[in-house]
């Protein structure tokens, strides 16, 4: 199969380091410095990946004609990508892989009849431009947005393999809001507070904090089985432990984080709903004044 990838991030390194075993790869970057750097080749923990079944190229060339894309950047870029999107043809599938819930009502602006999301749970750390860690191994859950049934799961059928697991599931909204909870509770508490995810847990103090989060999160998104919820926010922050955020990776390397795209979600609905959210507000601001003071 022909796969495109658009976004050279950890994701999208990883992403085409891993399928490229199985699939003609077509990866796109943002930068002609990233570029000159791939076409150099791309390295996963340390070792050259074999190049045969990837092609690069910038967002600013003409899409190849693929079998499905895949969109690895963060939410806060897909807008500058609506000319590279209206050069894709409206019956390819397209697999989105964003953080939060804020570019839902995006997608549903686009002409696109297949269109899927995901929620990535490997650990992937990029080094350099053509560089990625594999920090962790797991699985890529997928959901139909819109479109066919039969497309998604015929494109499931081709990508899933047992090393590189996509796994299907039935209701893209509560797939989404699963990561969006811990993302919006480990992110801007680790981003904040400097401390690795496993801190959080360690420290009775921050856990408190976790705990107060959470029932804002939940008066907000009437989550149906609140306990079992936040006993997921706390075996992610088991199972990565020794990882920093990426929030807090954002920060340390000045870049912008995806704050709009998780507690700016959530912020937006609970002004629909009149709902009171104290904590959750701070931590947006919070997160705001360090972003501006790098």
């Amino acid at each position: 199969m022909r796969i495109g990838i658009i976004g050279s991030g950890s994701i999208g390194l990883l992403f085409a380091a891993c399928l490229s075993k199985n699939h003609r790869i077509h990866l796109y970057c943002r930068r002609t410095e990233q570029l000159h750097q791939l076409q150099q080749g791309i390295l996963l923990n340390g070792k050259p990946v074999a190049m045969d079944n990837i092609k690069t190229a910038t967002t600013e060339d003409v899409p190849e004609k693929v079998d499905l894309w895949i969109v690895a950047v963060k939410q806060y870029h897909l807008l500058s990508l609506a000319s590279f999107f209206g050069k894709i043809p409206a019956d390819t599938p397209i697999l989105f892989l964003q953080n939060g819930m804020g570019h839902l009502d995006y997608l549903g602006t686009l002409e696109h009849r297949n269109l899927f999301l995901g929620v990535v749970e490997h650990g992937a750390l990029k080094k350099s431009d053509r560089e990625v860690l594999h920090t962790g191994a797991g699985q890529t859950r997928i959901a139909l947005f819109g479109g066919r049934e039969e497309t998604f799961v015929n494109i499931h059928r081709l990508i899933h393999t047992p090393d590189f697991p996509f796994i299907l599931e039935k209701d893209y909204r509560g797939m989404l809001v699963g990561k969006l909870v811990a993302n919006a509770i480990i992110n801007p508490l680790t981003a904040i507070f400097q401390v690795k995810n496993g801190e959080l847990l360690q420290n009775p103090y921050f856990f408190r904090l976790m705990k107060e989060t959470f029932l804002e999160i939940q008066e907000v998104l009437q989550l149906d089985s609140p306990e079992q919820s936040f006993q997921n926010v706390i075996r992610i922050c088991e199972k990565t432990k020794e990882n920093e955020s990426s929030m807090l990776r954002d920060l340390k390397r000045s870049k912008e984080t995806e704050i709009e795209a998780i507690i700016g979600y959530l912020l937006k609905e609970a002004e629909k709903k009149g709902v009171e959210t104290k904590l959750l507000r701070f931590l947006y601001i919070g997160i705001k004044g360090l972003e501006n003071k790098r």
